[in-house]
């Protein structure tokens, strides 16, 4: 996955171009909250579907009585780009798993008494079924007397 392609503008600032295909805005405005505190990011229209800009702006670059060492932009965008890949895998998986995670609450849910009704469908467990098949199968070996 190629890196998203950053332009350093004045002091303080750089402009990162992302890809729409390897970055979602779902994970870059994740990754963009963790670093409200020490960024200002601003994601200005894009012209095209395929790219768009994120603009990485550092808050203060004084040292402050709860920030002595105050990281550089260099430091915070290495770590935004670290935390946009995190971010984007958490979106992919979230993505992928979303049918299980559903399931897996209605079935602690309709179990619990929780719910009025039953929600549609079965709540069949292959993977419990196919250790009991197995169980079952089993060849037992007793020792001769």
């Amino acid at each position: 996955m190629p890196s998203p392609q950053a332009t350093a503008g004045e002091l303080g600032f750089t402009t990162l171009v992302l890809e729409s295909c390897q970055f979602s805005r779902d994970a870059a405005l994740r990754a963009a909250y963790w670093f409200s505190r020490d960024l200002d990011i601003e994601f200005p229209p894009s012209e095209c579907e395929s790219t768009y800009t994120v603009v990485l702006k550092l808050k203060t670059v004084l040292p402050m009585l709860d920030d002595p060492k105050p990281k550089s932009l260099a430091e915070l965008v290495s770590e935004f780009q670290n935390a946009l890949i995190d971010s984007e895998l958490r979106v992919r998986v979230q993505r992928e798993t979303s049918s299980v995670r559903e399931l897996l609450l209605a079935k602690a849910f309709a179990e619990a008494g929780v719910l009025e009704d039953n929600p549609p469908g079965s709540f069949y467990d292959p993977v419990q079924a196919a250790q009991q098949n197995i169980q079952s199968n089993l060849i037992t070996i007793t020792p001769k007397e």
